[in-house]
């Protein structure tokens, strides 16, 4: 079994029967993975070729196929704590634009666009590590007591969330940021709904970093 266990079900609106049945964890991941690509398609810069995954799970798997869709990326780097985890999701795959990411701050540095799919409890991708015109997707450790990325990620991004409520109570590394004065309240700067709509900006230069908080 995966993180996620459950099930979905399907009705017809208009009688009340049942239609499906679908195991939820796999339609978990497939949901989030698809968000993150719709996010990054709307934020990251559209010159974006080289993406880094930080995870070798599921999510791990189902982002480098929702990536692979909205960029015609020429690398997909993988990085995992233990390196034969991220050997094994690239040979799974079939490899081809994947590759092991041997050092993490270096390839955080080369990467576009990079996304976080880990358990950790604390910073695996460090602010410092960052340069202008890059994209953070922020997926895994979402209770509020743990956080994937530093203070300086968020303080040196442009923060976008997918439920300001949500994110407020449970996107830990926002909490850390604001408890420690590095950001305020305020630095939510919109949901990615709003994005899409047009009533919130979203990239707002070449050089400006983004990041989305799933």
């Amino acid at each position: 079994a995966g993180t996620h266990v459950g099930m979905v079900a399907l009705f017809d609106a208009d009688h009340g029967l049942p239609r499906a049945l679908i195991e939820g964890g796999s339609l978990t991941a497939i949901r989030t993975a698809a968000t993150t690509a719709m996010a990054c398609d709307v934020l990251a810069r559209k010159d974006a070729r080289r993406a880094l995954i930080l995870g070798a799970g599921e999510e791990a798997h189902w982002h480098i196929e929702a990536l692979r869709l909205i960029r015609p990326v020429d690398e997909i780097a993988v990085w995992a704590r233990r390196p034969e985890q991220a050997e094994g999701l690239i040979a799974q795959m079939g490899g081809g634009d994947l590759a092991p990411a041997g050092d993490l701050q270096a390839a955080a540095a080369a990467a576009d666009v990079i996304c976080t799919v880990t358990a950790a409890p604390e910073p695996i991708l460090l602010g410092a590590w960052l340069r202008p015109g890059q994209h953070v997707a922020r997926v895994g450790s979402a209770i509020p007591t743990t956080a994937e990325a530093d203070t300086e990620v968020v303080a040196r991004s442009r923060f976008f969330v997918d439920h300001i409520p949500a994110a407020q109570r449970a996107a830990g590394e926002l909490k850390r940021a604001i408890e420690a004065g590095a950001v305020g309240p305020d630095h939510i700067a919109g949901e990615i709904g709003a994005v899409l709509l047009g009533a919130v900006e979203g990239r707002r230069g070449a050089d400006e970093i983004t990041l989305f908080k799933s």
